[in-house]
């Protein structure tokens, strides 16, 4: 097969999008009236201003104070708080053993990075209470009922 050099096959594409260009023509004129608005593209709709403030009704809770409003999801017990990680490691070790739910936080208490540990969380403040009461009494450990926190 003998090679078509470049310079033919820039004149033959040429020569094909004359004859594209003229068919084009013939066709818009053949057909003048066609609606030319199919070409431009619409602008999209403006959207509604917003209002700069809005009022939501006010809600009214039946049986529910403001006590009740503020309480925590759920609630944990702090039983200790170490300057290094390693240092709770065996507290933890313990709790777990004795099958209580152990988990270790890193907190900033005065510009200072602590770990604390904590038994629960649990929804249940009832529940709280008789896990408190269980630390004390199988692991003779008294801690403080803390928020749990995400």
């Amino acid at each position: 097969m003998k090679a078509i050099p470049v310079k033919h096959r820039i004149i033959g594409t040429l020569a094909i999008l004359a004859l594209i260009a003229i068919f084009v023509f013939y066709f818009v004129e053949k057909f003048g009236d066609v609606d030319m608005e199919l070409w431009i593209i619409p602008k999209p709709p403006s959207a509604p201003s917003m209002p700069d403030t809005i009022t939501l009704p006010e809600l009214k809770l039946q049986g529910a104070s403001s006590k009740h409003l503020n309480a925590p999801a759920a609630w944990s017990i702090q039983v200790g708080t170490f300057d290094q990680a390693a240092l709770a490691e065996p507290l933890i070790t313990q709790l777990r053993a004795a099958g209580f739910p152990t988990t270790m936080e890193k907190q900033n208490i005065k510009d200072k990075e602590v770990f604390v540990v904590l038994v629960g969380p649990e929804v249940n403040q009832q529940t709280v209470n008789t896990l408190l009461q269980d630390l004390k009494t199988k692991m003779q450990l008294d801690g403080k009922v803390v928020p749990f926190t995400l």
